[in-house]
């Protein structure tokens, strides 16, 4: 008669997978608590970095011109600035515990009281840059060919 034999879990390896699990879900928590800490630090850093006398001043409140700067709310400030700084939506979205199509409906606020069309154009606005003259068109000259 030809039966299966199921093998039997040794004792030790059972004892130590269990350890091992049991170490890694520590980790993963204490993995954790340092991620949001350090998150919450960081926040704290910007925050303070606002305020510190001789710091840089933002190119927001100083290079926009009053009458744009004072149309923005203080959150599209915010976005704005951050995107001068070079951040991206998901960036945004972070830095301000805000979704992305929150982002995008702060910068389209944004673009229409700015008067631009897109987020280089808003940027250069913000730097003082001008905006670029338009081409002017040539007349193109009629293609008049020779009866031959």
């Amino acid at each position: 008669m030809n039966t299966m034999q199921v093998p039997q879990e040794r004792p030790d390896v059972a004892e130590r997978s269990r350890a091992m699990a049991a170490t890694v879900h520590v980790l993963a928590r204490e993995a954790d608590h340092h991620l949001t800490r350090l998150h919450q630090i960081l926040q704290h850093l910007e925050s303070l970095s606002e305020d510190v006398p001789g710091a840089p001043p933002s190119p927001v409140a100083t290079d926009l011109a009053p009458d744009c700067r004072s149309k923005l709310t203080n959150r599209e400030r915010q976005v704005l600035e951050l995107l001068v700084r070079g951040s991206s939506n998901r960036r945004i979205a972070r830095a301000l515990n805000i979704s992305e199509p929150t982002v995008k409906n702060h910068l389209h606020s944004v673009f229409q009281k700015l008067d631009v069309a897109d987020r280089t154009q808003a940027i250069a606005k913000v730097l003082g840059a001008p905006r670029p003259a338009p081409v002017p068109l040539r007349p193109i000259a009629p293609n008049y060919s020779r009866p031959t």
